[in-house]
């Protein structure tokens, strides 16, 4: 009678042979996705030289980012379905790719907007990565109900970005504050609040410029319709506190900002 001499592994040295943990085994096995050749007389798992093989092609369809279902799939497959399968993950990955590089570009935007201030509202900075996020949707949903002049005067369009990024750090250093007075319990009289208003509105002026009162309206509108997809700057209590300190603001101060 012939003995094998194929070597059989430990649950142990098979993860030290690999470099992959016993739990990760474990699991692989709890999946059917790598079963051990055979177990011992105690229910410990033995792994044989050809456990090693189809464990190299679980890593390698894993290190494409195959999820451990698809693994499972493909590891029966013929090498012309497993083709097929490459072709797909590929266009999936460079999918993915390009989402990755929107994420970066998003958040390398955000902290340009936020350099320089000492203390920002956590809601405030995730309600930037919203807007910018959805920023595509929100122009086309704007310019289904506005002039398109009106949607570029909105997201300065055509502008410098230095200039854009300049006067995007500057709402977001206004708001900023506008949530720190708030907090800080001011009243909408007080000259910190009455001044950060006449800056917000003064701003609002530059970007928007010459812009009548009917398409603001039917942006205002266009807001309403969409209220997840345009995300809240400030919480509505501050909001509410805002509009208090405009109520109050000097009416010949407001006209000639707009004059300007």
């Amino acid at each position: 009678m012939m003995v094998s001499s194929e070597k059989t592994y430990s649950v142990g040295q098979f993860a030290t042979l690999t470099g992959v943990t016993e739990r990760t085994l474990r699991y692989y096995d709890c999946k059917d996705l790598l079963k051990p050749s055979k177990y011992s007389e105690q229910g410990h798992r033995l792994y044989k030289e050809k456990d090693l093989y189809r464990l190299q092609n679980i890593l390698t369809l894993k290190y494409l980012d195959f999820s451990l279902e698809d693994i499972i799939d493909h590891l029966e497959k013929s090498g012309e379905d497993l083709q097929g399968s490459l072709r797909i993950q590929e266009k999936l990955l460079k999918q993915k790719q390009e989402q990755i590089s929107n994420i970066l570009e998003t958040m390398k935007r955000v902290q340009d907007l936020i350099h320089g201030q000492e203390q920002i509202d956590g809601e405030l900075v995730l309600s930037l990565i919203h807007g910018i996020q959805h920023e595509e949707d929100i122009k086309q949903h704007l310019a289904d109900h506005v002039s398109q002049s009106l949607v570029d005067r909105m997201f300065m369009e055509g502008k410098p970005a230095e200039e854009r990024l300049t006067a995007e750090q500057q709402m977001t250093s206004i708001l900023t504050d506008i949530n720190r007075i708030y907090n800080e319990g001011k009243h909408t009289d007080s000259q910190e609040a009455q001044e950060k208003a006449l800056e917000l509105l003064t701003l609002l002026a530059t970007v928007f410029e010459s812009t009548d009162e009917v398409e603001l309206q039917k942006a205002e509108k266009a807001f309403e319709d969409k209220p997840m997809m345009f995300s809240q700057t400030i919480k509505p209590e501050v909001e509410a506190y805002m509009n208090d300190v405009f109520e109050k603001m000097d009416p010949a101060k407001r006209k000639d900002v707009w004059r300007k």
